[in-house]
């Protein structure tokens, strides 16, 4: 998997998780059901608590741009001494 695809992807399950947590924070103001609204409450809880995995993605991204910027010191220094 290329890297830009990885990235590509975990932005992507990061923005998912946050729409997850406004959507059920918005729909608990909705519903009428008290059981309803205590799900809904525990589902964007459990979204939220997710901020470890959160964090974890957002370090993997920097280790990325690292990663790149290595790389092209090493083809523009290494390779080209080569």
């Amino acid at each position: 998997m290329s890297d830009w695809i990885l990235e590509r992807a975990l932005n992507l399950a990061l923005e998912m998780e946050e729409q997850s947590i406004r959507l059920y924070t918005s729909a608990q103001d909705r519903v009428v059901n008290p059981g309803s609204r205590q799900f809904l409450k525990e589902l964007a809880a459990k979204y939220r608590e997710k901020q470890i995995g959160r964090m974890f993605a957002r370090l993997a991204q920097e280790e990325l741009k690292h990663k790149h910027r290595l790389e092209r010191e090493y083809d523009d220094v290494v390779l080209k001494e080569m």
